[in-house]
């Protein structure tokens, strides 16, 4: 007999529930205010609301089932009155209704925007310079406070001046044939690039780093050391291993990103331009006292 109900308890967790009645829904949620709510009239509103507003309802839905109520409700107390029709109540609808339609053409035009591969691959061929990396190795000599961090420093930290006269000094050194990754180790206050013997990694023309740096960089030869390149906590000295190019497919999402804006400015100016106004009480827009 045990056995039996335990087999009865498996097979009910297997059944709905409850069955719901006839005229019901079979995904109903809720009655709200004596209307029935569906899963899929609910979520529908779900879809509508700004993104702060879905973050309200994922951290208490049923909260957000209260307030929803509460809406509904005081919403029809104002339809009762037909206050949609009052100003500034039908002004302010009218309002909203323009923004959200403003909203709505702006984003159906920026989701049907497709940037074709033939399209991506053209203007990566077009703009080679932008893909093109800088391989380097780096020296750093830090100077001042940059100088004062724990575990990477001399007791005494430099001055600007002492940094530019060793940061100098080794150049002079490389200059004589010494071994750049022999002075990476002795000298170099960077501790990521000294881990790996010097390598400063990839940089491309399009990377956030200054433009004094970017210039050294893309002036050198394969094999050549830049003058010494200041930032604003120390001096770096680098070494040109060679140059190379982000493949295609690296960059391929951010080309077409760049190709939609592109397109969308064009299409938003556009209808910019298309603008027509004429005015026909010019004092009622010149300044007042």
């Amino acid at each position: 007999m045990k056995q039996f109900a335990a087999i009865f308890c498996l097979f009910a967790g297997l059944l709905p529930a409850q069955a719901p009645r006839p005229g019901q829904p079979a995904d109903l949620l809720a009655t709200v205010n004596g209307e029935q709510l569906t899963i899929e009239k609910f979520e529908s509103f779900l879809n509508g609301l700004p993104p702060q507003m879905k973050l309200n309802f994922e951290n208490n839905k049923r909260e957000f089932l209260n307030q929803y109520a509460l809406m509904m409700r005081l919403a029809a107390m104002a339809a009762d009155k037909k206050l949609e029709q009052r100003s500034p109540y039908k002004e302010q609808l009218e309002w909203a209704r323009t923004q959200v339609l403003m909203q709505a053409v702006i984003s159906d035009y920026s989701d049907s925007l497709k940037i074709s591969q033939e399209d991506s691959k053209a203007f990566y061929d077009a703009n080679g310079e932008r893909w093109t990396r800088a391989v380097v190795k780096a020296i750093y000599i830090p100077f001042g406070q940059s100088a004062q961090q724990p575990g990477s420093l001399p007791a005494q930290p430099l001055t600007e001046a002492e940094a530019l006269a060793k940061i100098e000094s080794i150049r002079k050194q490389l200059g004589k044939g010494a071994d750049f990754v022999q002075l990476v180790r002795e000298h170099s206050r960077d501790p990521e690039s000294v881990a790996n013997n010097g390598d400063f990694g990839a940089i491309s023309r399009a990377d956030n780093i200054p433009d004094t740096m970017k210039k050294a960089l893309f002036s050198l030869q394969p094999g050549q050391v830049s003058e010494p390149v200041r930032q604003s906590g120390g001096y770096y000295l680098f070494r040109l291993e060679r140059f190379d190019a982000r493949p295609f497919e690296e960059v391929r999402g951010d080309i077409s990103n760049e190709l939609k804006e592109v397109r969308f400015k064009e299409w938003f100016e556009k209808v910019r331009s298309s603008v027509e106004i004429r005015l026909h009480d010019q004092e009622y827009f010149s300044p007042r006292d």
